[in-house]
C-alpha cells in the first residue's frame, strides 16, 4: 500500500506544475483557451534568436541547431550571449531614452558612461532590483557613478523625472497629476508633489567657475594664446562637473495650486501615494528607491508586464505605464508571474527563460484581428529597425555580437582629473583627448557603403545607420517607448532600391566568403536560404529560380528578393 501511494505521488508531482516551471504558465495562459499547434524546428529557431538575441541566426547557427535541436539548450545559449545583452540594451536604451547626448537640454553632457553602465549591468545579469535601486539612489559626480545619468537625463525637469519613474517602474501614469488632480484616475496633484518631494532636491553641477576660468586661461596661455583653447578647456570641464547631490531643498507647490489640503507655496513633506509608507534609514532619495524595490507590489507586476510584451509583442495589461488603470486581460498569471520574478531574486534570465521555455512561446503566431487575441501565443510583429540592421550585420559580419573597438577608454580618461591638482599645460591635454576620442570613437569599425557594420545596440547618435533605424521606427528616445513596427512606403523603398540588398553581397562580408567556398550552385542556394530565412528552399519553384539567379547573377537577385519577403521582415 505504501508502496502505491508513494508511486502515485510520484505521478503526481511529475505531472502537477511546479511553482517555477513553464507548465505552470501554461497551465493559466490556456485554462480557458484551447492548445493550439508548436511550430516546427525551423520556425522555433528563427523566432528565438530575434526574440532573445536580436536578429536572425547565421548560416553555422542553423546547421548547428539542426544536427541537435535541443530547444531548451538553444534558449539557455542565447540567454547567455553576448547578443542577449544587445537586444536587451535596446529595450532599456528605448525605455531609459539613452543617447550618446545624454540630456536634451544641455548639450555638454555626455550619454557615454550610462550607455556602458547599462550595458555592463545587462551583461553582469545584474538582479532587477538592484538594478533599479542603484539608477534612483545614484550620487555622486557622473563620471564616477554613471547611475548618477538617469537624474542627469532629465535635467533641469525633475517632476517630469518623477512622472517617468511611475511609468517606468512602477506602471503609473501620475503625469496628469503634476498639473491638477487626474479627472479619470485616483491622483491629486497633491499626490504628485508628495512623490516628487523624495527625490526633488537635488543638485546636478558640482564645478567651481573661479578655479575652472584660471585653469582655461593657463591653458590658453601654455598654447601660445591659441584662439579657443579657452573654450575647449571650458567644454571639458562643463562635461566633466555633472553629478547628483542631496541639497535638502524642500519642494513647493506651485504658484497656482487651487486645492483645499494646502495653499500655493506651501512645502510639501515625503509621502507615497500607495504601498506602505516605510521607515528606512538614509537619504529621502534611498528612502524613495528602498520603497519602489522592497516592498512595492506594483514594481513586481510592472516589470513582468513589460517582459512579457517584450518577449510575445503585448504586454497582459496595456498601456504599460498605467498598469493600475489599464484593463487586465489575465490577472491570475500576472500575479503568478510577479511572485516568479520575486522568487527568482528578480534575476531577468531566469525569468526570461520560463517564459521562453513555455508552450505558449512555441506555439504558432496570431496574425487575426487583435480583439480576437487571447495572449496566449506571440502576435506576428514585422521586425523591429533594430532587428533588420542586426540581422544585415549577420550577414556581413562572422562574428555580429562581438563588443567593438569604442574607444570609450580615452573619453573616460578625460575626464578622470583632480581640479584643485591640474595645471593648464595638463587641463588642455585632457580636452585635446576629449574632443580625439569623440570624433574617433568609430575609428575601428569597418564600414560598408557609408554604414557602421556594428549591432544598433553601439548606435546611439546621429549617423547613416541612425537615419536608417528612425526611417524603420526606432525610438527618438525623448519619450519613454517601444519601437514603432508599423510599415511606409519610403520603408518598402529603401529596402528595395537602398544599400541594404547590397551589403550581404559586398566584397568583405561574410555571406559572399560562404558562397565562395563552394562551387556548387545548389549548396549555395541553401546557404543564402538558411542565412536569411533560417530554412531552405521549400518548393521545387524556390529552388530552380534561386538556381537559375545562383548561376547566371551570383545570387544578387535571390538575395534581393529574400530580404524583402515579408517573411524576412516578419517574426512568425
Amino acid at each position: 500500500m505504501k508502496g502505491v501511494i508513494a508511486a502515485t505521488l510520484v505521478a503526481l508531482v511529475t505531472v502537477l506544475p511546479t511553482f517555477g516551471s513553464p507548465q505552470k504558465i501554461d497551465q493559466l495562459v490556456y485554462k480557458n483557451a484551447a492548445l493550439p499547434r508548436m511550430v516546427d524546428d525551423s520556425t522555433f529557431l528563427r523566432r528565438a534568436y530575434l526574440k532573445i538575441v536580436g536578429r536572425v541566426p547565421s548560416y553555422t547557427e542553423v546547421e548547428q541547431f539542426h544536427k541537435n535541436p535541443n530547444r531548451k539548450q538553444l534558449i539557455e545559449t542565447l540567454l547567455n550571449s553576448e547578443g542577449f545583452t544587445n537586444h536587451l540594451f535596446n529595450f532599456w536604451a528605448d525605455k531609459l531614452r539613452l543617447k550618446d547626448k545624454l540630456s536634451d537640454n544641455n548639450g555638454d553632457l555626455r550619454g557615454d558612461a550610462y550607455i556602458q553602465w547599462v550595458r555592463d549591468s545587462i551583461s553582469k545579469n545584474k538582479p532587477y532590483n538592484k538594478f533599479v535601486y542603484e539608477l534612483l539612489s545614484a550620487s555622486g559626480n557622473y563620471w564616477e557613478n554613471p547611475a548618477t545619468g538617469y537624474y542627469l537625463r532629465d535635467i533641469g525637469m525633475q517632476l517630469d523625472n518623477t512622472a517617468n519613474t511611475g511609468k517606468l517602474f512602477l506602471g503609473s501614469d501620475l503625469s496628469c497629476a503634476q498639473c491638477h488632480d487626474d479627472p479619470f484616475d485616483d491622483w491629486t496633484q497633491m499626490d504628485f508633489y508628495q512623490l516628487a518631494a523624495f527625490t526633488n532636491s537635488i543638485n546636478m553641477r558640482q564645478n567651481d567657475p573661479k578655479k575652472e576660468n584660471e585653469i582655461a586661461k593657463e591653458a590658453k596661455k601654455a598654447s601660445g594664446g591659441k584662439n579657443g583653447v579657452d573654450n575647449k578647456v571650458k567644454q571639458l570641464f562643463r562635461a566633466a562637473t555633472f553629478g547628483v547631490k542631496d541639497n535638502n531643498k524642500p519642494l513647493k507647490l506651485p504658484h497656482d495650486y487651487q486645492y483645499d489640503d494646502a495653499k500655493p507655496h506651501d512645502i510639501v513633506s515625503p509621502r507615497v501615494p500607495f504601498g506602505k509608507n516605510m521607515v528606512f534609514s538614509g537619504s529621502e532619495r534611498e528612502v524613495f528607491a528602498k520603497w519602489v524595490t522592497t516592498k512595492n507590489e506594483m514594481f513586481a507586476k510592472n516589470a513582468v508586464n513589460r517582459f512579457w510584451g517584450w518577449v510575445f509583442g503585448a504586454p497582459l495589461s496595456a498601456p504599460s505605464s498605467d498598469l493600475i488603470s489599464s484593463p487586465n486581460q489575465n490577472k491570475e498569471l500576472i500575479e503568478h508571474l510577479s511572485r516568479e520574478l520575486v522568487r527568482q531574486n528578480y534575476d531577468i534570465k531566469k525569468f526570461l527563460s520560463i517564459l521562453y521555455q513555455s508552450r505558449a512561446f512555441s506555439a504558432e503566431a496570431f496574425s487575426g484581428n487583435i480583439k480576437d487575441y487571447k495572449f496566449d501565443r506571440p502576435l506576428v510583429q514585422r521586425l523591429s529597425a533594430e532587428q533588420i540592421w542586426d540581422s544585415v550585420v549577420t550577414l556581413y559580419s562572422e562574428n555580429p555580437d562581438a563588443p567593438p573597438n569604442l574607444k570609450l577608454n580615452d573619453i573616460q580618461d578625460s575626464m578622470s582629473y583632480t581640479l584643485g591638482e591640474l595645471t593648464g599645460e595638463e587641463a588642455l591635454k585632457k580636452a585635446e583627448l576629449f574632443e580625439k576620442a569623440k570624433k574617433e570613437k568609430f575609428k575601428e569599425i569597418p564600414k560598408e557603403r557609408g554604414f557602421l557594420m556594428i549591432r544598433s545596440a553601439y548606435i546611439n547618435s546621429p549617423s547613416k545607420n541612425f537615419n536608417l533605424l528612425k526611417e524603420f521606427g526606432r525610438s527618438d528616445r525623448v519619450l519613454i517607448s517601444s519601437p514603432d513596427l508599423r510599415s511606409s512606403v519610403t520603408q518598402v523603398l529603401s529596402t528595395m532600391n537602398g544599400d541594404l540588398s547590397e551589403i550581404p553581397l559586398s566584397k568583405n562580408s561574410y555571406l559572399k566568403k560562404q558562397l565562395e567556398s563552394t562551387r556548387a550552385h545548389g549548396k549555395r542556394t541553401d546557404i543564402v536560404f538558411m542565412s536569411i530565412l533560417s530554412r531552405k528552399p521549400l518548393s521545387g519553384k524556390e529552388k530552380s529560380l534561386a538556381y537559375k539567379d545562383m548561376k547566371n547573377n551570383g545570387g544578387k537577385g535571390v538575395v534581393w528578393a529574400l530580404l524583402n519577403s515579408k517573411e524576412f521582415l516578419y517574426i512568425k
